[in-house]
């Protein structure tokens, strides 16, 4: 083989290492289907406290979203989310401790070297058990609370709620604000109640959205505070408002692109059965591109340029050195949030600019490409394809995610960005965050793995194979074991339209499409009960 050839099979083998080690520890993380389950369960509680109109238009959006049980429910997401979360935990002290137990005194340079990356993994691992134990200590205070306000609690409800509270207060991991919050919502709710000093400000600060107000609704009527009660009233009802009208639009948009895309995939695949090779779904059979390398050059690209350069060098390296160069500057002026989208941004940036110079470099010589070779055409029927495929891809996912959670149980992993899109405020942060998913991903990807990868591979297998592949391919590299799935089904339908259309612009734009009804979504949900 020549030293190309060996470099290259050195790389993929990193390559395949990194990849599986990531996907690998993805299985022992939360999906973020979990968390987002949990944040429309709080804006559900609302419901219950709404006091409008009968005739409003909120009246008429509750009644759409059929919520009759949101308490019980929401119990029930948050008993799962706990077990979950408790064997999270669990999981990272257990590694955590036998990380510890390896360290040893360093004798050469060389363990002195290996010292030093054992020690920042420690402070890593212990940095997340932290973040873990956090994040269970929450979910601990809402769970009382919610055993305790259930409707028709039970002898044995109310002792489960006193032990959560009473734990929180006894564990020395747990922080002291929580723990001080614990014993404030276990003074309010004993038989003799008890006001605790900072009882107020503690539940402002660790408490929100409904958990918050009856929190508060519990304290003013101890203290006898009617005047603060009234505007707590006031607001929880504007709050509940707000909600119901957004959860009310978002869930009636969210039926009517399941109820069209169903009809018009049922539509199409009917076509298919009835005018064969003259439908819709027809006509990719035989499609290839003239591909004038061979698969050396392809995996070249997409080895070197995609997960050497574009992941490891660039988006690992030079990414987090221009990110910290510019939070040094721009930490004092700006909120962490900003800070957050101006990283994800630069480092998409630096992944997307590497092994984009990596592919141009790569193909630079092949100068006569034929016309269909990465096309982007404003003429034609293509914003049709994208916006189509959309509705069509709409079932598909909803579909595929419900196989996925039977599946995964809560694991598998997900995008990080999701959460910070989810509990973001700074209006710059999300339009930042908004560039970077609904226009930088789907331009560069859709080039990447639609425009060079796809085409490559017709000249070695047929095109539904190489839409296969290209979108197993396109899933895996997002390295979440619970993502791979959906994401499949995606890039399958993201192929189908490129292959169909040959034009980026079709799948580019259902990819946008995709990506922004996330984040829109995502952004009604972190946003709904704040205003």
């Amino acid at each position: 083989m020549t030293i190309k050839r060996w470099i290259l099979v050195a790389l993929t083998a990193i390559a395949l290492l990194f990849m599986g080690a990531d996907l690998v520890a993805s299985l022992g993380k939360p999906q973020f289907q979990g968390r987002l389950t949990l944040s429309e369960s709080d804006l559900r509680l609302h419901f219950v406290e709404w006091q409008g109109q009968p005739d409003s238009t909120a009246q008429a959006l509750r009644e759409l979203l059929g919520e009759s049980r949101p308490v019980e429910s929401a119990l029930e997401e948050y008993s799962t989310a706990k077990k979950i979360a408790a064997e999270d935990l669990n999981n990272a002290q257990k590694e955590l401790k036998q990380l510890k137990q390896a360290d040893t005194a360093p004798e050469n340079i060389l363990e002195k070297l290996a010292d030093k990356s054992r020690s920042e993994q420690i402070a890593d691992l212990e940095a997340q058990v932290s973040k873990k134990q956090k994040s269970q200590d929450e979910l601990d205070l809402r769970l009382g609370l919610l055993y305790r306000i259930k409707p028709k609690a039970t002898a044995e409800d109310l002792q489960k709620s006193a032990q959560l509270w009473q734990g929180l207060q006894n564990n020395p991991a747990t922080t002291a604000k929580i723990a001080q919050t614990a014993a404030v919502l276990s003074g309010l709710w004993q038989t003799s109640p008890q006001l605790l000093p900072q009882a107020e400000s503690l539940i402002q600060q660790n408490l929100d959205g409904w958990y918050r107000y009856r929190s508060l609704e519990r304290f003013y009527e101890l203290s006898q505070q009617k005047a603060e009660l009234n505007n707590l009233n006031a607001a929880e009802q504007a709050t509940a408002e707000r909600v119901i009208t957004r959860l009310g639009f978002s869930s009636l948009f969210s039926a009517l692109t399941l109820l069209g895309g169903s009809v018009l995939l049922l539509s199409v695949g009917i076509q298919r059965l009835v005018r064969g090779q003259k439908s819709l779904l027809a006509g990719i059979q035989n499609s290839q591109w003239a591909v004038p390398w061979d698969w050396e050059t392809t995996w070249w690209v997409v080895i070197v340029g995609f997960f050497f350069v574009g992941q490891f060098l660039t988006g690992n390296f030079l990414g987090p050195i221009l990110t910290f160069s510019l939070q040094s500057i721009l930490a004092p002026l700006v909120s962490r949030d900003l800070l957050q989208a101006l990283s994800v941004l630069i480092g998409y940036l630096c992944l997307a600019g590497g092994a984009s110079t990596v592919l141009y470099q790569t193909l630079k010589s092949y100068s006569s490409l034929e016309k269909n070779w990465f096309r982007l055409s404003l003429k034609g029927n293509w914003w049709l394809w994208g916006l189509g495929s959309y509705l069509t891809v709409f079932p598909l996912i909803v579909g595929v995610n419900l196989i996925n959670q039977a599946i995964w149980q809560g694991k598998g992993g997900s995008n990080p960005l999701l959460d910070i899109l989810l509990n973001g405020r700074d209006p710059l942060a999300l339009v930042i965050f908004f560039v970077v998913t609904a226009i930088a991903a789907p331009v560069f990807e859709e080039f990447f793995f639609r425009g060079f990868l796809l085409p490559s591979l017709t000249r070695y297998m047929s095109a539904w194979n190489a839409i296969l592949l290209s979108s197993l391919i396109f899933a895996l590299v997002h390295l979440s074991l619970s993502e791979v799935l959906p994401l499949t089904t995606l890039g399958i339908v993201l192929g189908f339209v490129y292959t169909r259309t040959q034009n980026l612009l079709a799948s580019m734009l259902l990819h946008s499409l995709w990506n922004s009804g996330t984040l829109i979504s995502l952004f009604i949900l972190g946003n709904a009960s704040h205003g």
